[in-house]
């Protein structure tokens, strides 16, 4: 081979590789600027919402299940074994109620509230920032993790494109508030002005 093809080829396989290591930062930055600007058509192509509220459905279900009250024996009673049976399907209409793309704004920035401590009534979610990722790295070739103030966000190469397969929330995102408590509308109505 002559030395300017292997130049070119040599350069066109770096190229691959490296915008094969850039695609999930990029895929990540745009699905956030997308939750920000509550842009439903960026949201849907960067986030596989089947696959993310069967991970938010299975934590939240763990959560509730270990919050079930027991007697002085340790065991649940009758009300705690019909919970037990009730709670999947309430769990169910709630994840898939609220993991839309309106939805993960608000979710966003609960998450935010709540994990920096500090009181979610009438207060302004501050837009995560850059500096509150602790770490971004391959798991393997076709899985990509993001962890971020106690959360983790797993993407998943799929259909040749980096999306949001899995997210892992702390415990007092699922901790119950009083206010809003009504899912998100699916078409906000735009303000007139």
């Amino acid at each position: 081979m002559k030395t300017p093809a292997k130049i070119a080829v040599s350069a066109a396989l770096l190229g691959l590789v490296a915008f094969y290591i850039a695609a999930p930062y990029l895929a990540m930055e745009r699905l956030y600027k997308g939750v920000m600007q509550m842009d439903a058509k960026v949201i849907e192509t960067h986030v596989d919402f089947p696959m993310l509220r069967e991970s938010l459905k299975e934590q939240a279900n763990v959560y509730l299940a270990a919050r079930v009250p027991k007697g002085q024996d340790g065991r649940t009673g009758i009300f705690g074994a019909a919970s037990l049976v009730m709670l999947p399907k309430i769990v169910e209409a709630v994840v898939d109620a609220y993991v839309t793309p309106t939805g993960m704004r608000q979710a966003l920035d609960r998450a935010i509230i709540k994990i920096d401590g500090q009181d979610i009534h009438d207060k302004e979610p501050r837009p995560l920032s850059r500096k509150d990722i602790d770490h971004a790295f391959f798991e393997n070739p076709d899985t990509f993790r993001i962890e971020a103030k106690g959360m983790v966000f797993v993407m998943r190469l799929r259909d040749w494109r980096w999306k949001l397969t899995e997210a892992r929330l702390p415990p007092e995102v699922f901790a119950r508030r009083k206010a809003d408590t009504q899912p998100p509308a699916e078409n906000p109505a735009p303000a007139t002005p």
